[in-house]
């Protein structure tokens, strides 16, 4: 009974010794030193390929993890300049003069702007009432640009504007 209870808490190697020396034979196991020679070369070949593999990871990861910041990076660029660009929009007409025309300026050492306004060519029924005055209508172009390493980029904001 005691010997079942001492066995259920130990390895089946331990199991093993347990039985055997209860019956007297001599355990047949490898010597220590025959053991400690065999198993070090397998040691360190699981080593070896265990560092392979969490190398293998980690480089995958870092990888996955610069890929990603470049495409923050972009989009944040992407971001900014429709900002700008709104901006811009937005000043036409008001604190900048809504004439035909091309612009062109420096927001700062990153993005360029460039501003194109054109009448806008429609009837609207306009012959049928020629004695009421209509507001003249124009086409806006708003482009921000940058460079993103080698590559130009570029965000367009088009619009109808109208005017007295």
């Amino acid at each position: 009974m005691a010997a079942r209870l001492a066995a259920a808490w130990f390895s089946p190697v331990d199991k093993w010794r347990i039985a055997s020396s209860s019956t007297g034979s001599p355990a047949k196991f490898p010597s220590s030193k025959a053991r400690s020679a065999d198993n070090a070369g397998f040691t360190l070949l699981e080593f070896l390929v265990a560092f392979t593999i969490a190398v293998m990871l980690l480089f995958t990861f870092y990888r996955l993890m610069g890929g990603d910041l470049k495409d923050s990076a972009a989009a944040d660029a992407v971001t900014r300049a429709t900002l700008l660009a709104q901006s811009k929009m937005e000043a036409i007409g008001v604190t900048e003069p809504l004439a035909p025309g091309i612009a062109r300026g420096r927001i700062d050492d990153d993005f360029s702007w460039r501003v194109e306004v054109a009448p806008w060519a429609s009837d609207g029924g306009q012959a049928s009432r020629p004695s009421r005055p209509t507001p003249k209508g124009y086409e806006v172009r708003v482009t921000v640009s940058w460079h993103d390493g080698e590559n130009q980029r570029s965000v367009s904001l088009d619009s109808l504007r109208l005017s007295h």
